[in-house]
């Protein structure tokens, strides 16, 4: 079967005889990759993939929970400053059903500003088994504790599937995160 023999260089300088392709009965793979090759780097970007979604989600879900935290802490702290400065009563008004979990600030004057929880942040919130969460605050910044059949301190919390965010109304008024 004498296969034509060639010289050829080598990389480190010296000769030597290599055979050519189809000169011995081989014959040349075709450039490119296999079905088996394609489908493993498919199989690993896949997974790599969906890691990532849930990574994503998840980090969506924690945005959404602090931000529609920090809102609520906003309105109140709104509704606090405008009591002050009107020298009137203003209150907030939470309202934590899970269809249409909402809060309001309600100033004398005033347009009242609404967040609503479910529609802005797709976020559920509860305020401890209460229907709804009245902070009345006064002329000098306080609330009133009379104002919430809730009694203070509330906390309230908002999640999304398993994440949580908490805010706390304190006796004197104050809303702080947890």
């Amino acid at each position: 079967m004498g296969g034509k023999l060639r010289q050829t260089p080598r990389r480190d300088g010296e000769r030597g005889l290599l055979s050519t392709p189809g000169t011995l009965g081989e014959r040349a793979r075709p450039a490119g990759y296999t079905l088996v090759e394609l489908v493993i780097v498919m199989m690993i970007a896949a997974l790599l993939l969906g890691l990532g979604v849930n990574a994503l989600n998840k980090a969506a879900s924690q945005r959404a929970t602090s931000s529609a935290r920090d809102g609520f802490i906003w309105l109140a702290r709104r509704a606090r400053t405008l009591a002050i400065q009107q020298g009137t009563r203003v209150r907030v008004v939470l309202y934590p059903d899970s269809t249409k979990a909402q809060a309001r600030l309600v100033a004398p004057g005033h347009r009242d500003d609404i967040i609503a929880f479910g529609a802005e942040y797709n976020t559920r919130v509860s305020a401890g088994g209460a229907d709804s969460v009245w902070i009345c605050y006064e002329a000098r910044g306080y609330a009133n504790t009379n104002c919430t059949s809730a009694g203070l301190p509330v906390t309230v919390t908002f999640s999304r599937g398993s994440i949580a965010a908490r805010a706390v109304v304190q006796a004197l008024g104050q809303v702080e995160a947890k």
